[in-house]
C-alpha cells in the first residue's frame, strides 16, 4: 500500500467518523417536550369561524400567564432528558473516535516497516551479487585474471586486484 492509498484510506476513516458523529449525537439528543397545558383546556375548540374576539383574548392571556411555569417545566425535562442521555452519547463518541484512532494506526503502522524492508532487500541483492563477483574472481587463476583486466582497459596500477584470500597481485 503506498502513501497516496494510506492518505485517501485516512482521509475515509476519518470523514465516516465526523459523518457518523453527526448522524448519531442528533439522535440520541433528540428530546420530547411537552407543551401541554399553555392552552385553556376549551382551546381546542379554536377554528377561523369565531367570531368573538374576547374568546381568543382570554386564551392568549391565559396562554401568557401559564407561560413561565409551562416553560420551566418544559425548560426541567429537557435538561432532564439531556442528562440522561450525555453519558450514551459520550460513549459513542469516544467508542467512535477509538475506532477511528485504531484504523487509522492500522493503516500506518506498518509503512515505515515496508520502506525498511525494501532497503534491506536492495542490500542484500547487493550484497549477493557482490559475493558472486567476489566468488568469481577469486575461482579466476593469474592468466585469466590478467586476460580480465585487459579485457576491462585496467592497467595493473589503476585498481587493485587482490583475492580474498590471497597476497594481491
Amino acid at each position: 500500500m503506498n502513501i497516496r492509498d494510506r492518505q485517501l484510506a485516512t482521509a475515509i476513516i476519518w470523514f465516516g467518523l465526523f459523518l457518523g458523529l453527526g448522524f448519531a449525537i442528533p439522535r440520541l439528543m433528540d428530546m420530547q417536550i411537552d407543551l401541554s397545558g399553555l392552552w385553556p383546556r376549551g382551546s381546542e375548540g379554536f377554528s377561523g369561524q369565531m367570531t368573538d374576539i374576547n374568546i381568543i383574548a382570554d386564551a392568549l392571556q391565559s396562554a401568557q400567564a401559564k407561560l413561565p411555569e409551562v416553560m420551566a417545566q418544559a425548560q426541567a425535562a429537557a435538561a432532564h432528558q439531556i442528562a440522561s442521555n450525555m453519558p450514551l452519547a459520550i460513549f459513542i463518541s469516544i467508542l467512535l473516535i477509538l475506532a477511528a484512532g485504531a484504523a487509522t494506526w492500522f493503516i500506518w503502522r506498518h509503512a515505515g516497516l515496508e520502506a525498511k524492508l525494501a532497503a534491506d532487500l536492495l542490500t542484500f541483492e547487493k550484497a549477493k551479487r557482490r559475493n558472486r563477483i567476489e566468488r568469481f574472481v577469486d575461482d579466476l587463476d593469474l592468466d585469466e585474471l590478467d586476460d580480465l583486466r585487459a579485457r576491462l582497459g585496467y592497467e595493473a596500477d589503476d585498481v587493485n586486484w587482490q583475492r580474498s584470500g590471497s597476497d594481491g597481485l
